[in-house]
């Protein structure tokens, strides 16, 4: 009696899709280039959030000192950016040369304060609690009420209120936020090495 031959080739079944082996290798690169993206996150957020402090610091004083060499073509779009995050009231602004600061005084004081705070947190980064919301909501107090009141026209702020309202708010806003965010990009980083694993053992 002649035994047929078995038949050793996996049995495809007609009604599952086929992927071809060009994109099972695209998307496991966009895989890995997202989960190698949030890891580079956890481990840089920190350089993130001072550079962003930093460039609007620089852009704010570059701004007037290019106006002032007459490069308006270049000045003018990166005030006008820097009007998304600041009002660029010129009465409240500092003027270099004749020229207006692309920051207010008060977001200049902010943007102080969060990238020197910023840079000194990298000494405190694994120790430091945040202080409650409502402790927050304490330092930000004095700015709300600064600047509404002025603008409701009960008062007139000066440039050094506003400067001292905009550093007290900017230490509350490390002080609140940076230690959270410190631990939710721990979670991050956990979640990368446990994704990677996994994905590791289905290649």
């Amino acid at each position: 009696m002649i035994k047929k031959e078995e038949n050793t080739k996996p049995r495809i079944d007609p009604f599952e899709p086929q992927v071809s082996p060009w994109r099972k290798d695209l998307s496991a690169k966009i895989v890995y280039g997202w989960l190698n993206f949030c890891a580079g996150l956890g481990r840089r957020w920190l350089w993130v959030m001072n550079g962003f402090s930093f460039f609007f610091l620089v852009v704010g004083v570059a701004v007037p000192l290019a106006q002032m060499a007459g490069w308006q073509g270049l000045a003018q779009p990166f005030f006008q950016f820097c009007g998304l995050v600041c009002v660029q009231n010129p009465a409240h602004s500092f003027y270099i040369g004749g020229h207006q600061m692309a920051i207010c005084e008060r977001c200049l004081a902010i943007y102080v304060a969060l990238g020197l705070l910023g840079l000194l947190y990298h000494l405190v980064r694994y120790q430091l609690r945040p202080i409650k919301f409502w402790q927050y909501g304490l330092l930000a107090l004095p700015m709300a009420i600064d600047g509404f009141t002025q603008l409701f026209g009960w008062r007139e702020s000066n440039w050094q209120l506003r400067l001292l309202t905009g550093a007290i708010f900017g230490l509350g806003s490390v002080w609140y936020m940076f230690p959270q965010i410190e631990v939710w990009m721990l979670r991050l980083k956990s979640w990368v090495k446990r994704e990677l694993a996994q994905v590791a053992s289905q290649a």
